[in-house]
């Protein structure tokens, strides 16, 4: 056998439990710091309710799962007492309740879905602490990619609340849908001096999904106007709403524009934002997502086949990381869609860094209008 390029993933990444833990003291190798106190949280997809943990059976991506919240406790003196939970919003109820029927989810790439009932929102990404100016302590949310970040009780880990209504966070798909589907961040951001959080919830157009298949151009010079009809008869648009929300009143947003007027395009996935004393630094991340998406191992036998279609289906993520900068001075009145506001547009000014990236860190203070990111650069990742 020829000898692997690159080490394989440790198993033990690959494999989880459901099992919800209360009280367990775990054992401690050496000594540990009197001085150490407080608790560490972490949060880790563990399967679905039907896979019973990781890894799945049928090879599904260990990316799609119910969120675990794992709490480490350090107050005891000489202890680590471990506490564990699913994070279960209204849709895993339901989830668990459709198992093995018709109306019930299935896996989709990193995504569960029901064609009757919308999308499931697994909140297994990451955290955000939180503390507004009316709050005397820190709130904790959990967020994931595809679905409005929840606040949870840190004593019971249970979720609390959802950040915002329905009605004012934008479908993906304009479908009656009971839980349906919307992409946000996973990793929204807070201002810890002007007690502001900000997000995003965004949009794309079925021709921006077209984009992703190598073999579109060719569909477009036999067969002109395709994609036009297509995105006419789906109601599907580009859009990006940049959220704030002060913990009290309802969320308020801002359609980003292009200077030109032109809505901003998101051609990936907005997996992390940032934000300095004067702006809000979005970017167009090197996680992409497009119509192989929908295949969850289509030849479980054929994997050559599989490699094929998906090939045919995605192209090659952007080898550039665009940056989307919105002054905070414009953000005067947004609109507050509960209310029934009006669109507020504001231009966002994009900015194009060579290779790849997902994640980054921003200095605060931007003096003389100079911002300073902190960029790992990760070759783009397309997930499946």
């Amino acid at each position: 056998m020829p000898k692997q390029a690159v080490p394989p993933v440790p198993q033990s990444i690959m494999t989880a439990s459901r099992d919800e833990l209360d009280n367990i003291q775990l054992e401690i190798e050496g000594n540990l710091p009197e001085e150490v106190q407080g608790y560490i949280f972490i949060v880790a997809p563990v399967g679905t309710v039907e896979s019973g943990g990781l890894p799945f059976p049928d090879g599904d991506s260990f990316l799609n799962g119910d969120g675990m919240i794992y709490r480490l406790d350090f107050n005891q003196k000489g202890k680590v007492i471990l506490k564990t939970r699913i994070a279960k919003p209204l849709d895993y109820h339901f989830d668990e309740a459709t198992k093995g029927t018709k109306l019930g989810f299935s896996n989709r790439g990193i995504l569960r879905f029901s064609l009757l009932l919308g999308a499931r929102n697994e909140l297994n990404t990451a955290f955000l602490p939180v503390k507004f100016s009316k709050d005397e302590q820190e709130r904790l949310l959990v967020t994931y990619d595809a679905g409005r970040p929840y606040e949870i009780d840190t004593d019971t880990l249970d979720l609390v609340t959802p950040v915002g209504s329905n009605k004012e966070w934008r479908p993906e798909a304009p479908l009656p849908y009971l839980f349906p589907p919307i992409f946000s961040t996973a990793h929204p951001t807070f201002d810890t001096y002007t007690g502001e959080m900000f997000a995003v919830n965004y949009g794309r157009s079925l021709e921006n999904f077209l984009d992703t298949i190598p073999f579109i151009e060719k569909i477009d010079e036999r067969f002109p106007g395709v994609r036009q009809f297509w995105e006419k008869f789906k109601g599907l648009e580009d859009f990006v709403y940049l959220i704030r929300w002060d913990g009290v009143t309802h969320l308020e947003r801002w359609t980003l524009v292009n200077p030109d007027g032109s809505p901003v395009s998101i051609k990936q996935t907005i997996h992390q934002i940032g934000v300095t004393k004067d702006y809000v630094i979005l970017m167009d991340t090197a996680f992409s997502t497009g119509l192989d998406q929908l295949l969850t191992n289509p030849f479980p036998d054929n994997k050559e086949l599989e490699r094929i279609l998906r090939d045919l289906l995605e192209s090659p993520p952007s080898p550039d990381s665009i940056i989307y900068i919105v002054s905070r001075s414009e953000l005067q009145k947004g609109q507050r869609p509960a209310l029934n506001e009006p669109e507020v547009k504001v231009v966002a000014r994009k900015v194009v860094i060579p290779l790849e990236a997902a994640h980054f860190l921003v200095d605060y203070e931007n003096p003389d209008d100079k911002i300073t990111l902190h960029v790992a650069h990760i070759c783009a990742w397309g997930r499946c």
